[in-house]
């Protein structure tokens, strides 16, 4: 996932709150005062049984 830090799924919050809470159409706006991260994870699977043997945490 990758977006800004201080957001809900890369919108201002305030906005998405307020969309949430009173079930009303409010027009989502892009969050660009905050910190943009980085985080996923690697994962190494076995092909045999589909199992995760590692998995890497990233954090950027």
């Amino acid at each position: 996932m990758t977006g800004p830090k201080k957001s809900v799924i890369g919108m201002e919050v305030e906005a998405s709150i307020k969309r949430f809470v009173t079930s009303l159409p409010e027009r989502y706006k892009v969050a660009i005062d905050s910190e943009v991260v980085l985080n996923g994870c690697i994962l190494e699977v076995n092909d045999d049984n589909g199992r995760a043997m590692k998995i890497e945490r990233i954090k950027a």
